[in-house]
């Protein structure tokens, strides 16, 4: 049973409907406009009641002008559009955004993950930075800020370290180093310097040995 047969009588979610290919455009629609479709391979009808959800992090009629996506079905799917703004533009979200993410990765990645400081989530809202990644950057910040802590109290250094790699552009150009490269060579570095041995630095990175033998070589370590 696929993804339509099983959202039958309720809702299904379309991520990312802006990388839906063209070909597979006029199928979609077929779906939408008379809610049925076969299987892969069948010869029968099946009929679905289904509500369409979709989302776009390109606006659409952007993509139809520019001959990138039907619009037939961009009309179909624009019944009822949710403008949903980016990060920057709802900084007064980031407090409670922050305590959801920390419940979440609490547990997640090996580490415990204490209450971030209120200081430090007041910071984050009115730091001038854009956020260009949104939410899943926040989450990233987040995430780098325990790896970063280990364990102890965390402090608004953890985070500044975050935005100093995100902003030292000519020092990441010199190094040839992404700035996501340059994190990774940082949490490495950190754990081999705080655990005695390479096993126990893979086990607290969440990798294998092989792995890191792997993460020494690529940053000469």
């Amino acid at each position: 049973m696929g993804k339509f047969e099983q959202a039958d009588k309720g809702s299904i979610f379309l991520d990312e409907i802006n990388q839906l290919s063209y070909d597979l455009q006029p199928k979609l629609l077929r779906v939408m406009q008379e809610r049925e479709f076969e299987r892969i391979g069948g010869t029968k009808n099946i009929n679905i009641d289904v509500r369409f959800i979709a989302a776009t992090n390109i606006p659409l009629h952007e993509m139809v002008k520019n001959n990138q996506f039907r619009a037939d079905l961009y009309y179909r799917l624009n019944v009822v559009p949710i403008h949903v703004p980016p990060l920057r533009e709802r900084r007064e979200d980031i407090p409670l955004l922050i305590d959801d993410i920390s419940k979440k990765l609490d547990g997640e990645i090996g580490i415990p993950v204490d209450e971030i400081p209120q200081e430090i989530k007041d910071k984050l809202m009115n730091l001038d930075y854009q956020w260009p990644g949104n939410v899943r950057e926040l989450q990233n910040v987040i995430e780098w800020a325990i790896n970063m802590s280990y364990g102890e109290p965390m402090k608004w250094s953890h985070f500044n370290q975050y935005f100093s790699l995100k902003t030292g552009a000519d020092e990441t150009k010199e190094m040839g180093l992404g700035s996501l490269e340059l994190i990774e060579k940082d949490l490495v570095s950190r754990a081999l310097l705080k655990h005695k041995t390479k096993t126990a630095a893979a086990a607290a990175l969440g990798i294998s040995r092989t792995m890191l033998y792997k993460k020494i070589k690529k940053f000469n370590l």
